[in-house]
C-alpha cells in the first residue's frame, strides 16, 4: 500500500560519520548553505548540518522485498527493516530513530491490480477522463496516464513495462496516489494547523480509503454501454445536455485542445460517469 516516502528527523552527526558523504557547498544572497549527501539503490540520505535535519527517501518495497512492485503487508515490520537497512547501507555509521516517528513530507499510495490482458484498456479509458481540480490527465508514450498536482497527484501505468518486463508484474495495473506536504496531511487527516504529521500517521487503512475514493471517480454503473456516442447521450439526458456532452467528445476525440473551465469539466465527467459512458471493462477495486 505505500511506496516511496519522504521523511526527516531532527539530529546531528559528527564530521566522521559523514566521511563517505558527498558534499555540496552552495551560496547565495542568505549566505552558504551546506548538505551533504548519501545514494544508494535503495534509499537517498540527505543532511543539512546547519539545520541539523536529515532527509530519508526510499522506496519501503525496495527495501523490504528488493523490487517496487510487491506490496507490503506491515509498516511495523517495514519501518524496523528500513531503520536496520540505513545502519547496513552506511556501514554503521549512522542510526536512525524508529522511521513511524519521523515526520512525513511525500508518501506514494499505491495497489496492484491484476488485469489479465486488459492492462492497455484500462489506461486508454483513464485516459480520456478529467478530474476535478486536475482536468484531462497527461498521457506518456509508455502509456501512463497521470493527473499532477502540488499537494495531490494521481497516475496509472503498466507496472509490467516500468518493471523492464519482469515476468512477475505481467498483467499489472499500477494506481498511485502521490501526496505531499505537512499542510495536505493535515487537511486530510482533520489536525489542527500547528500539529507536525509523522509517519506513523499514515496507515494503510488511510491510504486505501483515499485509493478507493479516487477510484470513484471513474467507474459509474456496472452496465457496459454499446450504442453510438449520440444515441447514449439522448437515451440518458435532454436534448441540449446530450448535445454539449457529444460537442465535448468529439472534440477530445479530434484532438482539439479546446479549454474547458474546471467547473465545466467536473460537471461533463459527472455525467458521463453516472451513465458508465465509454467503460466496458469491470469496476477495480480495492480489497
Amino acid at each position: 500500500m505505500m511506496d516511496t516516502i519522504l521523511i526527516s528527523y531532527r539530529t546531528e552527526f559528527k564530521i566522521d560519520q559523514l566521511r563517505d558523504w558527498t558534499k555540496q557547498t552552495t551560496e547565495d544572497f542568505q549566505g552558504k548553505k551546506i548538505k551533504y549527501y548519501f545514494n544508494n539503490e535503495a534509499a537517498r540520505l540527505t543532511y543539512y548540518p546547519l539545520d541539523r535535519k536529515l532527509f530519508v527517501e526510499c522506496s519501503l518495497p525496495k527495501i523490504v522485498f528488493g523490487n517496487n512492485y510487491s506490496m507490503l503487508e506491515s509498516t511495523d515490520d517495514t519501518y524496523k527493516t528500513l531503520q536496520k537497512r540505513i545502519a547496513i547501507i552506511t556501514h554503521d555509521k549512522i542510526e536512525i530513530e524508529y522511521p513511524g516517528f519521523a515526520s512525513i513530507h511525500k508518501i506514494d499510495g499505491c495497489y496492484n491490480f491484476h488485469t489479465p490482458d486488459q492492462v492497455d484498456s484500462y489506461l486508454n479509458y483513464f485516459s480520456n477522463l478529467p478530474l476535478p481540480y486536475h482536468g484531462l490527465p497527461i498521457t506518456f508514450a509508455d502509456k501512463t496516464v497521470t493527473w499532477p498536482g502540488k499537494s495531490q497527484g494521481l497516475k496509472f501505468y503498466d507496472k509490467y513495462t516500468e518493471s523492464k518486463q519482469n515476468p512477475k508484474a505481467r498483467n499489472m495495473l499500477r494506481m498511485e496516489l502521490r501526496l505531499q506536504h505537512q499542510k495536505e496531511f493535515r487537511k486530510l487527516l482533520n489536525k489542527p494547523k500547528d500539529e507536525q504529521i509523522l509517519l506513523n500517521h499514515i496507515t494503510f487503512d488511510f491510504i486505501k480509503d483515499l485509493l478507493r475514493d479516487k477510484l470513484k471517480e471513474f467507474f459509474g454503473t456496472n452496465e457496459p454501454i454499446e450504442k453510438k456516442d449520440i444515441d447514449i447521450f439522448l437515451d440518458n439526458f435532454k436534448p441540449a445536455k446530450a448535445a454539449q456532452l457529444y460537442g465535448f467528445i468529439a472534440s477530445k476525440q479530434d484532438g482539439h485542445n479546446i479549454y474547458f473551465p474546471q467547473k465545466t469539466l467536473a460537471r461533463y465527467r459527472k455525467d458521463l460517469k453516472s451513465i458508465n459512458y465509454g467503460c466496458t471493462l469491470k469496476p477495480l477495486q480495492i480489497k
